[in-house]
C-alpha cells in the first residue's frame, strides 16, 4: 500500500483474506511462515518483497519484519530438500541459498 511502497502481500487462492505471515521469534526475526487472515493496516510480518539472486529467474522472498540496511535480510526458505519440508524465514544464507531461492513458473509448464 501507500504506507509501504515496494512491499506486497502474498495471497493464496484459499480465500482472499489469507496472506503469508511470518511468526517471528522475539530475538532473531526468524520463524515459521504460515497463512493467516490479513491484518488491518500494513503489518510488517505480512509484507514481502523480492530480492534478485545471482541465478537469473530466481528470487529471495524477504520479510519486511526487521528489514533494514544494517541487518541481513530475513527470507523464506525450506527446512529440508524433501517434499515434506516446512517453510520458515531465516536470515539470508549465501551457503544454503538454494533452499531460499524461488522461481515463478506458469500454471501449465
Amino acid at each position: 500500500g501507500p504506507q509501504a511502497p515496494g512491499w506486497w502481500y502474498l495471497q493464496t487462492l484459499m480465500g482472499t483474506e489469507y496472506v503469508m505471515t511470518l511468526q517471528p521469534h522475539a530475538t532473531t526475526g526468524a520463524g515459521p511462515v504460515v497463512m493467516q487472515p490479513k491484518a488491518l493496516g500494513d503489518l510488517d510480518t505480512q509484507l514481502w518483497s523480492l530480492l534478485p539472486t545471482e541465478v537469473p529467474g530466481y528470487w529471495y522472498i524477504q520479510s519486511k519484519y526487521g528489514a533494514s540496511n544494517s541487518q541481513t535480510p530475513v527470507v523464506i526458505g525450506l527446512t529440508s530438500d524433501t517434499s515434506a519440508a516446512s517453510a520458515v524465514a531465516n536470515p539470508l544464507s549465501f551457503t544454503g541459498f538454494a533452499a531460499q531461492a524461488w522461481g515463478f513458473k506458469p500454471v501449465y509448464w
